[in-house]
């Protein structure tokens, strides 16, 4: 699917459809809000951290698309965003 620095995008099974998961390497200590992650500067969701608190997990929508150059980043409430890098295609 797609990759970037500390990124992978992949398909999980699900029922009748397969959805598409983006996990960030990291460290990501617990806090009030959870982080939001954003593609291109959108919102796509809620940054769920794994339970080692080393990796973010988010369920991408059915109706975004990443493509080769898509930016990622994350943030909590009202923060600036924090820039993640570009996704591109491959493994």
């Amino acid at each position: 699917m797609f990759h970037g620095p500390g990124m992978v995008l992949d398909r999980v099974a699900s029922g009748t459809q397969p959805l598409t998961r983006l996990s960030i390497a990291g460290r990501f200590p617990m806090r009030d809000l959870d982080a939001t992650v954003l593609l291109d500067g959108q919102a796509i969701g809620r940054g769920i951290p794994t339970a080692d608190l080393h990796s973010l997990r988010v369920l991408l929508p059915r109706t975004v698309h990443p493509r080769t150059g898509t930016t990622v980043s994350y943030r909590y409430g009202a923060e600036r965003p924090v820039g993640l890098g570009t996704l591109k295609a491959g493994s």
